[in-house]
């Protein structure tokens, strides 16, 4: 036990002040507190603190205790928010109805809740085929009992619990549960990249299986949705492949978008350039494809924030990669240049060429251009006079004037390409009679 866990039990009345303390330790002492809370993980209060540790959690993903609840909610756990702003939307599932869900399904089905969690108490979270087993036994039931229309006139002795607003969106994804984890096993990545033919393929065989068991896809695409990089991608593919588009979906989409789109704004000062300049280029290339597939109605909320992702874009490109990138490759030039000045030099080069698309995109292309222009003239000003320095021969890489030749020679290669870079290259080899 911690001494962060053992001072004290904890309840849901101590918890003040533990979400800060614990964004300071150990993952060990961090997955030691979780486990002490599974037992009261129905207060509102721990509740409150699993959603504001959610971030860390999900980069652990600790072995947790197994419970019903847990197993129930592992097909649509992609779909669930915490997010009081989103529990409008018939796309998700606020964590807040969990609750709810699980008390009409332990007033339906509880003698069989009761045998599932006699197996489930023999089981570990190191045994997963046993644990899935039971898992889509506990998801037929669920299904079943919760997909049960209400009873007409429930008596003042058995009064029905309240059943949830997005109730019917839980049974759907239940429903469709083994095609989900399915899914996930054969494409466990989240997000997952391009929607290529075998990840379409995927897609679609899984989509056929449901329809022909007579089962809804929408749980099922939603999922998928939720876990890929580009949803507008799924759009296009089921637009292709003939399917309908579920209600809700391309909302879900332009959702996820402005979600990404958030999550970038807030790590535009830590994230890397090259990272940065990936995620924008992604960002704009997902705007661009998402104006041209989704519906009426979703286009209008992405007609609003549509520009303001292009302007945090914008923010973004010219603050952390363009602006700064000359400062940073001048200092790789330097003769007692660091290693990690090295690897900064080599980050902003690459972020500057990767940046050239999204800058044109959102204004900047010109400045991203000059800029990539300016530096490979300094870049290569500096080859030529390291050549001119060697006279007739070429000094070694471990000497300062070899290193500092082909570090220049390196730099613009990540800047500019190897096509660029080459003849310098081939200038450098010619020194010692190397072609």
């Amino acid at each position: 036990m911690t001494e962060l866990a053992a001072a004290k039990p904890l309840t849901p009345g101590n918890l003040a002040g533990l979400s800060s303390k614990l964004m300071t330790v150990t993952d060990e002492m961090f997955v030691a507190v979780i486990d002490q809370l599974g037992p009261v993980t129905a207060s509102p209060d721990v509740i409150q603190l699993l959603n504001e540790l959610r971030p860390r959690l999900r980069r652990l993903r600790p072995l947790r205790p197994l419970s019903l609840k847990r197993l129930l909610c592992r097909p649509f756990e992609d779909l669930l928010t915490s997010d009081p702003a989103a529990t409008e939307a018939a796309t998700r599932i606020p964590r807040a109805e969990i609750s709810a869900c699980w008390g009409l399904l332990a007033a339906g089905a509880d003698a069989e809740l009761a045998a599932l969690q006699a197996r489930l108490a023999r089981l570990s979270p190191d045994q997963p085929l046993p644990v899935y087993e039971l898992a889509c036994n506990l998801w037929e039931v669920a299904a079943r009992t919760l997909g049960a229309p209400p009873p007409a006139e429930p008596t003042l002795v058995q009064s029905t619990p309240p059943r949830p607003p997005h109730l019917e969106l839980v049974v759907e994804t239940l429903a469709a549960a083994s095609v989900i984890e399915q899914f996930k096993r054969e494409l466990p990545d989240r997000p997952f990249g391009p929607i290529e033919d075998a990840t379409a393929g995927l897609i679609i065989s899984c989509a056929r299986q449901l329809l022909g068991g007579g089962l809804p896809i929408r749980g099922f695409l939603l999922v998928v949705a939720a876990r890929a990089r580009s949803p507008s991608s799924l759009i296009e593919l089921l637009a292709r492949a003939g399917f309908g588009v579920p209600a809700g979906l391309d909302n879900f989409a332009v959702e996820r978008l402005v979600e990404a789109a958030a999550r970038f704004g807030d790590g535009i000062a830590t994230t890397a350039p090259e990272a940065l300049a990936r995620d924008a280029d992604e960002m704009l290339v997902s705007l661009t494809e998402m104006r041209n597939v989704v519906g009426e109605a979703a286009r209008s909320g992405l007609a609003r924030s549509g520009p303001e992702i292009e302007t945090t874009v914008r923010a973004a490109l010219g603050s952390r990669v363009i602006d700064p990138a000359p400062a940073a490759l001048g200092a790789a030039l330097e003769a007692d240049a660091s290693t990690d000045t090295l690897r900064t030099a080599e980050s902003h080069a690459r972020a500057l060429r990767r940046s050239r698309r999204a800058a044109a995109s959102v204004g900047l292309g010109e400045q991203a251009e000059q800029t990539i222009a300016a530096m490979q003239g300094r870049l290569e000003a500096r080859i030529r006079d390291e050549l001119q320095r060697t006279g007739g021969g070429l000094p070694s890489l471990g000497s300062g004037e070899g290193a500092a030749l082909f570090r220049a020679i390196r730099m613009v290669e990540l800047l500019s390409g190897p096509e660029t870079a080459r003849p310098h290259l081939l200038a450098a080899m010619s020194k010692s009679g190397k072609r």
